[in-house]
């Protein structure tokens, strides 16, 4: 859209001759990260924004764009892993390794910015590849957060501490989400040519 930033106008009658000059606004606001933004950001109820970078910032924006906090506690980059926002406003997101532990983890933060939880998913047995969250959480109806590591296994998280309900293996990595269906099937895809339809009881 345009806004006009200043008008003059000439001789003392009408038609009056003048000029305008408009510029081309071509965003509402935008907020400024230190790094590239290659995730989805996610968006809460009351218009806040999350989204992290490639530098292991977490941001959170008003929804006048002003930053609301920011984290840094995550120690690798966000690639293609957005947030996903639990219906008491709690924030979910996973982040590959870093440079300085070789597990990712699922992180949990209270809408304020507080950290709430984080749980590590190990990096795969016997491999030299540091583990990495590359999708977004799947929450339940119950609460039960779902989310896939690099090493091929969907985990079930439970909601008020992070601890595991569960994990199936997919032999396969799939930066693809999971979904949960009204009846609360998972279904999983995986990079071994399948996909997966999980009872949400024990996966």
């Amino acid at each position: 859209y345009f806004t006009v930033d200043d008008k003059s106008a000439s001789g003392g009658t009408a038609p009056l001759l003048g000029t305008f000059r408009l510029s081309l606004t071509d965003s509402l606001w935008q907020g400024l990260t230190t790094a590239a933004v290659t995730s989805a950001p996610a968006v809460a109820p009351d218009g806040s924004v999350y989204v992290g970078s490639t530098h292991g910032m977490f941001y959170a924006f008003n929804p006048d764009g002003s930053k609301k906090w920011v984290s840094s506690q995550i120690t690798g980059i966000f690639d293609t892993a957005a947030a996903a926002i639990a219906d008491d406003g709690t924030v979910y997101v996973g982040g590959t390794a870093g440079t300085n532990n070789t597990d990712g983890k699922v992180f949990a933060f209270n809408p304020n910015g507080t950290p709430k939880w984080t749980f590590p998913v190990p990096a795969p047995t016997g491999g030299t590849t540091a583990n990495s969250i590359s999708n977004a959480p799947a929450i339940a109806a119950d609460g039960t957060i779902y989310i896939k590591g690099d090493d091929g296994y969907l985990y079930a998280l439970n909601p008020a501490d992070g601890s595991q309900k569960w994990r199936f293996q997919t032999n396969g990595l799939s930066y693809g989400s999971a979904t949960i269906a009204p009846d609360g099937t998972i279904y999983v895809p995986s990079g071994d040519s399948y996909i997966y339809a999980l009872n949400p009881g024990t996966g």
